[in-house]
């Protein structure tokens, strides 16, 4: 599949896809990527947040200096890290940066990943290291991601919430991948292809029923979910074809659907071959109407009558 620069333009950092959904992240993060100002970017696991900052720094007038990511829920807790601040850092002799990830982070962009976990008196740090930065003492651009309700941590005590309104200036939600239809054919390709040259064997196509199951599957792990059943099927597949099962899916559910009214066939039965077409031909509009014998505008109805566009 070639590359349109216009539908990829964060493929360097890792970011694919021409829906809606992200063609509205791709101009929020080139709105964002301008300013030096904190941004909070979350949502579920696996959507791609970490590569959204990566996308963010890259386009900034920080691209050339330290793009350094910290893992609260990780790095926070574990001896022999390399700490957010130094230690020691509040007696008058030790300077609060000195040998901290922050140092390291000079000019540059520092992620915090899962904010939520670090520790309390490490976030009041932290708040202060934000307040310094506003009155012009610092240079680190802070980002910092969360998969958690932050609302709900700030109520149970876990997050400060003047810490979250310090990071919260600017907000990204990562979409996940079922709410960016047209998108999955795209990265499924992608990674097929990426992870058939990865293990050396000969890239495989998907058979019918693997498209199918893709498009019924609800993907809770995302993106990330996508290229790990893709990677393992690309390795282990022992067909011309990757199949259903190869990906850790199957077509069970259609199967074994409940019964219902004729009413209820007529909707699943619109619904998968609105999804097959579209999955088949990458989410194109024209073509997906020629095959169904349809007019586009009979086609957005459709899609509009199954919560699909």
């Amino acid at each position: 599949m070639p590359v349109n620069s216009n539908a990829y333009p964060c493929e360097p950092c890792g970011l694919l896809g021409d829906s809606q959904p992200m063609r509205d992240l791709y101009k929020l993060i080139s709105k964002f990527a301008a300013t030096d100002s904190p941004v909070l970017i979350h949502g579920e696991a696996g959507t791609g947040k970490q590569l959204i900052a990566r996308a963010l720094h890259q386009q900034s007038p920080r691209r050339q200096q330290p793009f350094i990511v910290f893992d609260c829920q990780v790095r926070a807790h574990r001896p022999g890290q390399t700490p957010l601040f130094a230690p020691g850092c509040g007696q008058s002799n030790v300077h609060p940066l000195s040998g901290s990830v922050l140092q390291a982070a000079d000019r540059g962009t520092l992620l915090l990943q899962q904010v939520q976990d670090l520790p309390l008196d490490v976030q009041e740090q932290l708040l202060r290291f934000l307040q310094r930065k506003a009155a012009g003492e610092v240079d680190v651009r802070v980002l910092a991601t969360s998969d958690t309700d932050l609302t709900l941590a700030m109520s149970r005590g876990q997050l400060r919430e003047d810490l979250y309104y310090r990071l919260n200036v600017l907000e990204i939600v990562a979409v996940p991948l079922r709410e960016r239809y047209g998108d999955l054919a795209m990265l499924a390709n992608h990674f097929a292809q990426r992870y058939s040259r990865e293990n050396g064997r000969r890239h495989r196509p998907f058979s019918q029923e693997a498209l199918i199951a893709m498009g019924e599957h609800d993907w809770p792990g995302n993106v990330r979910e996508l290229a790990n059943r893709i990677r393992q099927a690309q390795a282990l597949a022992p067909g011309n074809q990757i199949e259903a099962i190869d990906l850790g899916l199957g077509i069970e559910t259609l199967v074994t659907a409940p019964m219902g009214t004729l009413n209820d066939y007529k909707h699943r039965a619109e619904r998968q071959a609105l999804g097959d077409v579209l999955l088949r031909h990458g989410g194109n509009l024209s073509t997906a109407a020629r095959v169904l014998g349809v007019s586009r505008p009979t086609l957005y109805r459709l899609l509009h009558k199954h919560h699909m566009r």
